[in-house]
């Protein structure tokens, strides 16, 4: 799921997003054809899972896929019920920067096509303290138009050199960004901080910190990691044009899963693992009934927060267990409004905004003609823990109050909608990581090492964590572990 769009985009003109070249990755990775195929256990159909099964299945390996829910998957999911007329917006990952070049090639790999995430033409709206700034998003935005005590070297500078002057330690010293043995020493200091405190320790202000987390952190501040702030947003700068899957981000997983269909057990989730010196048997639970199941190798491509529940025998590492006991995934809501009209256009704006709520608004049925539309409202935060207590109903109306407070008369005109919390999803526990302080240098260097013959992948494991590039690249990183390990391996791992 996503960061601070604006945010974003202003620290790659800070210089962040070249960092990490263009065409820096090979492409779609060709597995050897294996010579001592195996069978391979795959907790999880989410894009991780499905990526590394299908690869290995390419390589001559033999592939089971246990997965919890009853459709592949997992935190990508498009909803089309019950909206009218076609209309479809996503309850997870919504959107994918031009950098991400793995993903771009699966799609096109698999047969399916790109359209523009965001709309051609209409402004957007910020929303401060109540107040409205209307903006071009071709356009610099004027910082004094914005209700937040900016001092007047950072009105003097612009927010493109404020940007400039925030990142440049990272710049200096980011090397590799996506390499194993990352960070470097000179910016391990940033993981034990918080992006807020980082932004105070470079000489700006409390404003600069509230602007550039306008739309995503709640307005006394985020507990995230400096240094993991600044690592995503190298690697997935917001720069346009944004895109989605036409039809819907399901028709990834889908596409995946059509060519792993047999190889699927859905409503299977496993309880408890155990490796043995020539394999792993996981036990799932079916209809009350538990059935065990043995493979060479497994690979565990599951959220941390439902794995917190599963027995391992022997224990896992000591650093494992703690990344998987202790690692912070982000609590963010999607509530979809279906509208029966669009009162933004008389104004001539887009129907976008970003909030201190904290929230983020897109209308996502740009591209259809009117009158009818589909809304997005993206909570974050304590607006997204709001929802915790809520009925369907209220939350509808919740987010649809919100939303006609900055845009009026969309509230008249819903319709009718669905929502997902993340953090009360019990086979993910939240949207996605979110490291806090200390844990990019704590946690990282165990959640992505194999223990044993158990390998682990999912975007938790991800130099690209929070987005389907983190869940693509690291399911073709685990397939690749498996396919060179073979069955030679003694266990110890």
């Amino acid at each position: 799921m996503q960061t601070r769009r604006e945010f974003v985009e202003l620290l790659s003109l800070a210089g962040l997003s070249t960092l990490v070249p263009r065409g820096a990755w090979s492409g779609i990775p060709t597995l050897a054809r294996s010579s001592t195929p195996e069978d391979v256990l795959i907790v999880g159909a989410g894009l991780a899972g499905l990526v590394s099964a299908y690869l290995l299945k390419l390589a001559g390996h033999r592939v089971t896929i246990l997965e919890a829910r009853m459709r592949p998957g997992g935190r990508v999911m498009t909803a089309r019920e019950p909206f009218a007329e076609g209309l479809h917006g996503e309850l997870g990952p919504a959107r994918i920067p031009e950098t991400h070049e793995r993903i771009r090639a699966w799609i096109a790999h698999l047969g399916l096509e790109l359209e523009p995430f965001d709309p051609k033409s209409g402004d957007r709206l910020d929303v401060v303290n109540g107040q409205k700034i209307r903006y071009r998003p071709d356009a610099p935005p004027d910082l004094a138009a914005y209700p937040l005590p900016f001092t007047k070297e950072e009105l003097r500078l612009g927010i493109a050199k404020v940007a400039e002057r925030w990142a440049a330690p990272f710049e200096k010293y980011a090397g590799t960004v996506t390499s194993r043995d990352w960070p470097p020493a000179e910016l391990k200091p940033y993981d034990a901080i918080t992006s807020r405190e980082y932004t105070l320790r470079r000489g700006l202000s409390e404003a600069v910190d509230r602007y550039f987390g306008l739309g995503f952190e709640d307005p006394g501040g985020a507990n995230f990691s400096a240094l993991w702030i600044l690592r995503i947003t190298a690697l997935s700068p917001f720069e346009r044009p944004l895109a989605r899957i036409r039809g819907g981000m399901d028709r990834l997983p889908q596409a995946f899963a059509r060519s792993l269909t047999a190889d699927i057990r859905y409503g299977a989730p496993v309880v408890a693992m155990s490796q043995e010196a020539n394999g792993v048997t996981a036990v799932i639970e079916h209809r009350g009934l538990r059935e065990s199941l043995h493979a060479q190798r497994a690979i565990v491509t599951a959220p941390f927060p439902p794995l917190r529940a599963v027995e391992f025998q022997p224990a896992l590492s000591s650093g494992k267990q703690r990344a998987i006991r202790e690692m912070q995934y982000e609590n963010l809501a999607r509530v979809l409004l279906q509208l029966s009209a669009r009162p933004w256009e008389k104004e001539g704006l887009a129907g976008w905004a970003k909030t201190d709520l904290p929230s983020e608004i897109w209308h996502l049925s740009h591209d259809r003609p009117g009158p009818r539309a589909l809304y997005g409202v993206y909570l974050k935060g304590s607006a997204a823990t709001a929802l915790l207590g809520m009925d369907e109903a209220e939350r509808v109306r919740y987010a649809a109050m919100h939303v006609d407070t900055i845009f009026p008369g969309v509230a008249a005109a819903v319709e009718g909608g669905v929502s997902k919390v993340w953090l009360e999803d019990r086979w993910a526990g939240g949207a996605h990581a979110g490291l806090a302080p200390g844990q990019v240098t704590a946690l990282m260097p165990h959640a992505i090492v194999p223990e044993g013959r158990i390998h682990f992948a999912g975007e938790h494991t991800s130099p690209w964590q929070a987005w389907m590039e983190g869940a693509l690249e690291s399911g073709e990183r685990a397939a690749l572990e498996v396919n060179s390990a073979g069955v030679v391996n003694s266990g110890t791992g």
